[in-house]
């Protein structure tokens, strides 16, 4: 550690203790499970580890209805809705293989101990654990990276403020630390990955850059689809206009085995397919409103992004600050298209979340704006302001995720009058309550 990179040193440490730490407090027991995160959608993610490993059982899944009936991990009564039954009479998973494939160390661990225990079913005690300290441990490791890197564009204090403000003050926290089986946390350290591999590719070109470049792409791609947008940070970093196109001819040895790596690991996702339906591409039944994007995503009253963390407004005024940096197009390009990808998901909601939780895994990229302001704003003369505001959103951002947790800020049917209500508050009345949505306007 050099001595001048001291305040983001300990500020990584204090976010590693807090990751840490939530995990430990929201592991409140369940009606079968101590701890038991493998539910809903994130079930869907994980399901594809023990019917592999435990049970040989990938396509007729013949073992869930017992496992159903221990621990109820479906999430809706007699709606297994994470998988789909095909005509061929085989089940299919509607989630991407992806995420599996980035827990499967700690699935194997956590079988490993599991077996001398005599819990061996993949979804008892052990396996909760080791996913969900699994999934802050894989981020933590991330962060350790992405802090040298930051540490090349902005000064210390800059970075140690925004480690504190893009990881603890944003909603990704929720989803390393609490809902951790959520695709979310497992995808955050690809981004962080991409944008160290884009800057190094861009300084020194390799042939192992370019596949690891490839692979990385593609294994955002198999975690979630929409994660394909992810290529664009690569192929923009560093743009020159004028010099596009000959820049990336002259280097098209080096794309082809990115796109090697890209083909061998979407590869692993289309045999899936023609093993469980006989195709080698299936349509898992997404739907997307492009040119009527839902705004309410970022702005609405039932969860938007910009209005629960407000901190995510820094990234959005960081656009405009970044103009000088190398990385200027390339993030103003993904996110604009992530973005609007986002939005216009047809099921807007995104089931229950905290805030928008479909832009939570790329907070590192929009960390690289949002340090820009920060740097701004705390050499400005009204620091003293600056650094009470950071506090305050910081802080109402860690206690809304308790509220969240405790079920006073509701996932999906908050109103303004309601978040009114039940601001700063530990619990809310049945008074409060009547100001929630009803069931009918979902």
């Amino acid at each position: 550690m050099r001595s001048n990179h001291r305040i983001s040193f300990y500020s990584l440490i204090l976010v590693g203790v807090a990751l840490f730490a939530m995990r430990y407090v929201q592991q409140k027991p369940a009606d079968t499970l101590p701890m038991k995160i493998t539910t809903w959608d994130a079930l869907g993610y994980y399901m594809y580890l023990p019917a592999t490993f435990i049970y040989k059982d990938l396509r007729e899944l013949k073992f869930y209805p017992s496992i159903e009936n221990k621990y109820q991990l479906q999430g809706e009564a007699g709606n297994f809705y994470q998988f789909m039954k095909t005509e061929n009479g085989y089940y299919t998973g509607k989630y991407f293989i992806g995420v599996a494939i980035l827990q499967m160390p700690f699935f194997l661990i956590s079988h490993f101990l599991a077996l001398s225990l005599g819990e061996a079913d993949g979804f008892s005690q052990i396996y909760q654990a080791g996913i969900g300290y699994g999934a802050v441990l894989w981020v933590f490791l991330s962060l350790i990276y992405f802090r040298r890197f930051l540490l090349q564009y902005y000064d210390d204090l800059t970075v140690g403020i925004g480690l504190l403000l893009g990881i603890l003050g944003t909603n990704i926290f929720q989803y390393i630390s609490v809902d951790s089986a959520q695709s979310h946390a497992w995808i955050f350290p690809l981004y962080v990955y991409i944008v160290i591999l884009s800057d190094t590719w861009h300084r020194e070109k390799t042939i192992l850059k370019s596949i690891l470049l490839g692979l990385t792409v593609g294994a955002a791609t198999i975690c979630r689809p929409t994660e394909a947008i992810i290529f664009v940070i690569p192929m923009l970093w560093n743009y020159q206009k004028g010099n596009f196109w000959r820049y990336w001819w002259e280097n098209r040895i080096l794309v082809l085995w990115s796109g090697l790596g890209f083909i061998a690991i979407l590869s692993i996702q289309l045999f899936y397919w023609k093993y469980s339906t006989g195709q080698w591409v299936f349509d898992v039944g997404s739907k997307w409103h492009f040119l009527n994007p839902h705004f309410r995503v970022l702005f609405g009253e039932e969860k938007g992004w910009l209005i629960y963390t407000p901190l995510c407004w820094l990234m959005v005024w960081g656009l405009f600050l970044i103009k000088d940096k190398k990385f200027s197009v390339s993030v103003k390009t993904f996110i604009f298209l992530n973005i609007w990808i986002v939005i216009a998901w047809a099921i807007w909601r995104y089931g229950g979340s905290y805030s928008a939780r479909a832009l939570s895994q790329s907070t590192p990229v929009m960390m690289l704006p949002m340090l820009a302001a920060i740097q701004f704003l705390i050499h400005s003369k009204y620091k003293i302001l600056v650094y009470a505001a950071f506090t305050y959103f910081l802080s109402l951002n860690i206690f809304q995720i308790f509220q969240y947790n405790n079920g006073v800020l509701h996932a999906d049917r908050n109103t303004w009058e309601y978040y009114r209500r039940i601001y700063w508050k530990t619990s809310a009345t049945e008074e409060d309550k009547k100001y929630l949505q009803s069931d009918a306007e979902q």
